[in-house]
């Protein structure tokens, strides 16, 4: 006559009512590695899809993966990382990806970024212990011919085991 109750079931878990939808990895970021734009379209071929994060729309999201060390204090070679388009509030300490531009974008770069305001403006962080990646990129002083947007927002970080 009564309905059968879980005892191990938390009051403070609520059903999501957005469905997990695949995104694919469209390109990847590795610091100091400039690449030709034509090196950097997506050969949908061989694309492969990671889970979208629920609470967002799947259409808003796009992943990239780490190659090398340039984040090795929060991912590793081969991780990838789920983001969120640019129109995200960006805060201090977040992780974002940032593409750099040069020759009216023939060459670009991206890589992945902590945010730190300084009195100066915000600083671009690199989360590496190589020491080929310790400067930070200053949004308030780039060569002139060098262009740099933060392009996302960096969701969550898929590691493999």
């Amino acid at each position: 006559e009564g309905a059968a109750v879980n005892a191990n079931a938390r009051p403070d878990l609520i059903e999501l009512d957005r469905t997990i939808d695949q995104i694919p990895i469209s390109g990847k970021v590795a610091a100091n590695t400039w690449l030709d734009v034509g090196d950097t379209v997506i050969d949908y071929d061989n694309v492969e899809y990671v889970p979208s994060l629920s609470g967002y729309r799947a259409d808003w999201q796009f992943a990239y993966r780490v190659d090398g060390n340039c984040l090795n204090k929060v991912a590793r070679h081969g991780s990838v990382l789920v983001c969120l388009n640019s129109g995200e509030e960006i805060h201090d300490d977040d992780l974002v990806i940032v593409q750099r531009s040069r020759f009216g974008g023939q060459m670009i770069e991206r890589t992945a970024k902590r945010v730190r305001r300084t009195s100066r403006g915000i600083e671009l962080w690199p989360d590496s212990t190589d020491p080929a990646h310790q400067e930070p990129i200053a949004l308030y002083d780039h060569p002139e011919e060098t262009e740099v947007q933060i392009i996302g927002k960096v969701l969550w970080i898929l590691n493999r085991p």
